[in-house]
């Protein structure tokens, strides 16, 4: 763990399995998660197939953003995503691999 940075809070449609995870707050979806304005980072994990819809969202939110890899499927959706970084002015890295334990 860095030490100004930190996970905070958990986007799942079930809380049951995330009952171990006490010290996070819990978001009942993710449009809950991106509205919050005490994050200012987050991690997507969805099927590359969804990473640029909600990429995007988080950007148009003010979020910066830890995508996993394939952070596009083509170059034109990489091209929206830097567009998007750049109108909302915020960092997204496309290449992370995060283990939270």
């Amino acid at each position: 763990m860095l030490d100004r940075a930190f996970v905070s809070a958990v986007a799942s449609r079930s809380k049951k399995e995330l009952s171990a995870l006490t010290h996070l707050k819990f978001m009942k979806n993710n449009d809950d998660l991106l509205n919050d304005s005490t994050i200012d980072t987050v991690y997507i994990p969805p099927p590359n197939s969804l990473h640029k819809k909600w990429t995007v969202k988080a950007m148009e939110a003010g979020k910066h953003v830890l995508l996993e890899k394939l952070a596009a499927l083509t170059e034109e959706k990489m091209i929206e995503l830097k567009r998007a970084s750049e109108a909302n002015n915020v960092i997204f890295d496309g290449s992370v691999y995060v283990s939270i334990s």
